[in-house]
């Protein structure tokens, strides 16, 4: 299968489908959190300063886009339970209701 990267332009960064972000050519890599998810600290260009950006969010902002507006209302589900699996196959948008979208 071959990697899809797709632009992400809130935070200058490209995104890949299997989980990985590469900045001017050169891949980021993410740092755990104490909680066991991926984080990458990013500059959002659009408000000019530097966010935490949980990886698992990022993929799915970037591959499947809901309202920003809804964000705060749906959290990144991995699939698997494993928070290290990234790929955009194993993650999906969940109401913090439960609900599946």
């Amino acid at each position: 299968m071959k990697e899809e990267w797709r632009d992400n332009l809130e935070y200058g960064v490209e995104v890949s489908d299997l989980g990985r972000v590469r900045k001017d050519g050169i891949i980021v890599e993410p740092k755990e959190d104490k909680d066991g998810f991926s984080k990458i600290s990013l500059k959002n260009r659009f408000y000019n300063r530097y966010e935490k950006k949980i990886l698992d969010r990022l993929i799915l902002e970037t591959f499947d886009p809901i309202s920003s507006s809804l964000l705060k209302e749906f959290k990144a589900e991995h699939l698997d339970g494993n928070y290290d699996n990234n790929e955009l196959q194993n993650l999906e948008w969940r109401s913090r209701h439960s609900e599946s979208i």
